[in-house]
């Protein structure tokens, strides 16, 4: 099984504080999501992933854009396609 947790810091050296439970993930899908990458664009943040599993309105290995309001709570209902494989 492949989970993403999330910490946060005031520091970059630490102390690293975790968020809870895991993120980014599809309840009954053990490998959901890959890579992501975040960052911060104004008001919201924005992760990019590889969806590993086809997650329904995508294809298997397409790169998704997802937003969230906090950084923590991110939805696999709401999400942009934004590459296909091949």
């Amino acid at each position: 099984r492949v989970l993403h947790g999330m910490a946060y810091t005031e520091k970059p050296d630490g102390p690293f504080r975790k968020t809870g439970g895991p993120c980014f993930q599809i309840p009954g899908v053990t490998f959901a999501f890959e890579d992501p990458f975040l960052w911060r664009e104004g008001a919201r943040y924005r992760c990019l992933m590889k969806d590993m599993n086809g997650v329904p309105g995508s294809r298997k290995c397409a790169t998704l854009l997802f937003e969230s309001d906090d950084g923590v709570t991110w939805s696999p209902e709401r999400f942009r396609l934004v590459a296909t494989p091949h």
